[in-house]
């Protein structure tokens, strides 16, 4: 079954709840102006810079890391068979 909904009893209940406001005339005024006015659309580009550096910065450090090791297992092994 539907549940009729009784449009005059719902705006009566209503009208007790709800209450009318009258805006000051500046708060309209400022209000139309500034939805007359065009904004200005502002396009902001991803900023790649910072990424780039920071796995840069890592490859290279993890490069110098493997390098490094490398180096020392070299020299480590090289010693131990003298």
């Amino acid at each position: 079954m539907k549940n009729k909904i009784d449009n005059t009893k719902l705006e009566n209940e209503l009208n007790g709840f709800l209450n009318p406001v009258a805006p000051s005339r500046d708060f309209i005024n400022e209000l139309q102006t500034r939805l007359r006015l065009k904004n200005p659309v502002v396009v902001e580009y991803p900023d790649y810079l910072l990424p780039i550096i920071l796995i840069s910065t890592g490859l290279f450090l993890g490069v110098g890391i493997i390098w490094g090791l490398n180096r020392i297992f070299q020299l480590i092994s090289t010693s131990g068979k003298e």
